[in-house]
């Protein structure tokens, strides 16, 4: 691929706003013969994929590569991955969005996968009641003595020193296991054993059950049948009737690959296509209905992160899009503006510079409509929040500040690579964010900047606007349009935050806290018969 084209990715591009989810392969190269070179291994990525059983082996390579990646997701830098458990969760009544934009939820998916693609040959009979044991065992069982099974099924030492009878009864069975057999058993413990830190204490009988037995349904679906699922769900995405094209080129260029687009395209199925029915019931809310029993939905939510000091927020709420132009929407937009950005004056520079987190600030987005307040790497989450709240509280009225809330308005994308443009354009055409809607927007804020006391009618909204994101500033936060208040770090941020909701927002505000597993959309229930989403 190196030696003959640019690049040929294939990834998910999503719009929450739209509900927007699609497979999105795109393929570049530095001149025509490069671009048509791409072309071929577009198609052969979209029609002939190598998921035959021959390629097996490497596509369980392939298959562990993803979920060793999707696993240390949160080991990598804040800024790059907080937002999408966020959004997971704002959008949990939409399961399309979670299995292709979700990692906590994707990283299930995957392992779901791998168990499907694995083989246990002769010994399936003797693997699977090996598993079925191995569910049993795990019921009697505490944290630190699940830990040290896996480990042992990792090590394929189930006869060390002081196992218990069950164990022991394992042990034997697994003994008749052949090597490769065995490798799956030792496998299943590295499995089990990495989930457990995902699994809170209330959980971990009822998900060590689940995944007991969703490894061995799993395991128990035919490596070929697998492939051949792949493929059915394959053909009804590459369809004409699902598929755009953005090509980004000179016009010379745009010329002469021009009959090469058509065949690209051509080759998509014309098949009626079959919208899919998703379950709506919000997912997160049921698996942590599941722990706690029933709870009203929650206002407060927090990820529980052990392996950081630092926490997060990501508090979100209805704000203003660029279908929105009456006068109200306009100014609402434009307070939010007021403190927004990287003006020495904002909560950003403000908060950065007191030390109190890394990136930071209150934005709002035109693209999806929504109102964020936004601070990682907070070294005490109360403190943090309390001096945004404290810098709204006690700004001073400057009139230049609504200059420079209108220039915040008009954003560019002039800093961005050409083709990163293009594409960027091309999925606001789809979403319907034309040239006419954004003039449009801009022309009614212009309009509005020629008011007399502009400055004070924005001012007048900072409270009630801003306080849509901050506990503790403006209205409460039960009160709030479509609000999410999510936060992440570990059990003492937590706690603290927890405090600090109780003074601003009452004693009955509590902070839900949620697990990794919570993000996991089950494929099969409790009877192991295939759910809706399988």
């Amino acid at each position: 691929m190196r030696r003959e084209f640019l690049g040929l990715q294939a990834y998910f591009s999503t719009n929450s706003r739209t509900g927007r989810a699609e497979l999105v392969v795109r393929g570049s190269g530095l001149d025509v013969a490069e671009t048509r070179r791409a072309f071929e291994w577009m198609e052969r990525v979209l029609h002939a994929p190598d998921w035959r059983p021959e390629n097996l082996a490497r596509l369980r390579d392939i298959l562990d590569q993803s979920n060793a990646a999707l696993r240390n997701t949160m080991q990598g830098a804040e800024e790059y991955w907080v937002h999408d458990p966020a959004n997971a969760y704002w959008q949990q009544d939409r399961r399309l969005f979670a299995h292709t934009n979700s990692f906590l939820t994707r990283a299930h998916d995957v392992h779901r996968l791998r168990w499907m693609l694995e083989d246990p040959g002769e010994d399936t009979e003797d693997l699977t009641a090996s598993l079925e044991e191995l569910r049993l065992v795990g019921a009697q069982l505490e944290r630190a003595e699940l830990a040290s099974l896996t480990k042992r099924l990792q090590e394929g030492a189930l006869d060390a020193p002081h196992a218990n009878d069950a164990v022991r009864d394992l042990a034997r069975r697994a003994r008749r296991l052949s090597p490769a057999a065995a490798q799956l058993l030792e496998k299943v413990g590295k499995d089990l054993g990495q989930l457990l830190g995902d699994i809170p204490d209330p959980a971990l009988p009822r998900d060590w059950d689940y995944l007991c037995r969703q490894i061995r349904h799993d395991l128990l679906v035919a490596p070929a049948q697998a492939l051949s699922d792949l493929h059915r769900v394959r053909a009804a995405i590459v369809n004409r009737g699902n598929a755009r094209l953005f090509a980004i080129a000179s016009h010379t260029t745009h010329t002469a690959i021009a009959s090469d687009l058509d065949r690209l395209t051509q080759r998509l199925s014309d098949a009626a296509l079959r919208p899919q029915a998703h379950p709506t019931e919000p997912y997160v809310l049921a698996r942590l209905r599941e722990r706690l029993g029933e709870v009203d939905a929650p206002i407060f939510v927090a990820l529980v992160n052990p392996d950081t000091q630092g926490g997060v927020f990501v508090n979100t709420a209805a704000g203003h899009s660029y279908f929105d132009r009456e006068q109200e929407d306009l100014l609402g937009y434009l307070a939010g503006n007021l403190f927004t950005g990287q003006g020495a004056h904002g909560v950003f520079m403000k908060t950065w510079a007191a030390g109190l987190a890394y990136s930071n600030g209150i934005r709002g987005s035109l693209a999806t409509g929504r109102l964020e307040y936004y601070a990682e790497r907070c070294p005490a989450l109360p403190q943090t929040l309390a001096f945004a709240v404290d810098v709204l509280r006690t700004a001073r009225r400057d009139p230049d500040l609504a200059k420079y809330a209108v220039a915040q308005s008009f954003n560019s994308r002039t800093a961005a690579t050409y083709e990163g443009r293009g594409e960027a354009l091309a999925a606001d055409l789809t979403d319907g964010v034309t040239p006419d809607v954004v003039r449009a927007h801009r022309a009614g804020i212009l309009e509005l900047a020629g008011q007399s006391h502009f400055a004070d009618l924005l001012f007048d909204r900072l409270e009630s606007v801003c306080g849509r994101v901050l506990p503790g500033y403006g209205p409460p936060s039960h009160t709030v349009q479509d609000g999410v208040f999510f936060a992440i770090g570990p059990e003492e941020q937590l706690d603290a935050y927890q405090r600090y909701l109780h003074a601003v927002e009452g004693e009955g505000a509590r902070l839900y806290r949620l697990y990794p597993r919570d993000f996991w959309i089950p494929a099969v229930t409790g009877d192991l018969r295939p759910s809706p989403d399988s």
